[in-house]
């Protein structure tokens, strides 16, 4: 049967993983996979350097594994954006297409949302800082299919949702007016709704998109390793079905299509 595709994950192009494409591919069963490797120009997790898949390489890696095993893997990327970088991160991609192109914050230029530096804001400074620079980004002229984990800048604060409602609210209807204008997906990214507990914003944030009239979600483990490989698709599924929703985005060739959230997928 037919499986939810995992729409955000990483394999060994990518900085901050070692995993072979190859072991996603055994694990899907013969559906089709995409990698989405990080492009991160000044990373401040690796000293500030930039991090860019060696995409000759990948292409060509992609190629093999398709002529092995049968037109089963999809190219991807994450860009993470920083607009201090969006000259270099334009003349990256210029030349290049992905069948799926995620849209990322992690970092501000100076400190990575997920450093012991965020412990140390307020939440009040946080949380404005943090979606400016999501709203700069999709404001921007950096194409993407997908907005991914909206919430990566308070992944390990412990914000109330009150907090995060209170502080928030008028950052994300901007951000969610704008993906719904650019014609983009939200991802609901199963680690930080499952693993790092943050299903309450999810729950709030995609309430607020509905509202507005979103209609395309994906679904995406930020797997770097094969064994979150679809990490608790079951149960993103149910809390889609139950706002009411019966299609996933998926996307290849940067194009979109709909799937219905019938089908079976795995249980983790």
């Amino acid at each position: 049967m037919n499986k939810i595709r995992d729409q955000h994950m990483h394999s060994k192009f990518s900085f901050d993983s070692k995993e072979e494409i190859e072991r996603y591919i055994e694990v899907a069963c013969g559906n089709k996979i995409v990698t989405t490797e990080h492009l991160e120009f000044g990373n401040p997790i690796v000293e500030y350097s930039d991090n860019l898949p060696e995409d000759a390489v990948y292409r060509k890696e992609i190629h093999r594994l398709n002529q092995n095993y049968g037109q089963c893997v999809l190219t991807g990327i994450e860009i993470g954006y920083v607009a201090q970088y969006e000259e270099k991160i334009q003349e990256f991609l210029k030349d290049k297409t992905y069948d799926l192109t995620l849209l990322s914050i992690h970092h501000d230029g100076e400190h990575d949302f997920i450093q012991e530096w965020a412990h140390t804001q307020p939440v009040e400074l946080l949380i404005p800082h943090y979606y400016l620079q999501m709203i700069q980004a999709l404001e921007s002229n950096v194409s993407a299919n997908v907005l991914a984990h909206f919430e990566y800048g308070v992944r390990y604060i412990p914000v109330t949702t009150q907090q995060f409602i209170e502080e928030a609210r008028c950052f994300v209807d901007k951000v969610l007016d704008l993906v719904i204008q650019k014609e983009m997906a939200l991802e609901l990214n199963t680690r930080s709704m499952y693993q790092y507990h943050k299903i309450e914003l999810y729950d709030y944030v995609a309430d607020c998109y509905l509202k507005k009239g979103g209609r395309l979600f994906t679904i995406g483990s930020d797997a770097h390793q094969v064994g979150v490989y679809q990490y608790r698709f079951d149960d993103a599924v149910r809390f889609l079905k139950q706002k009411n929703v019966k299609e996933i985005a998926l996307f290849e060739k940067g194009e979109l299509s709909l799937q219905l959230l019938s089908y079976h997928v795995f249980k983790k």
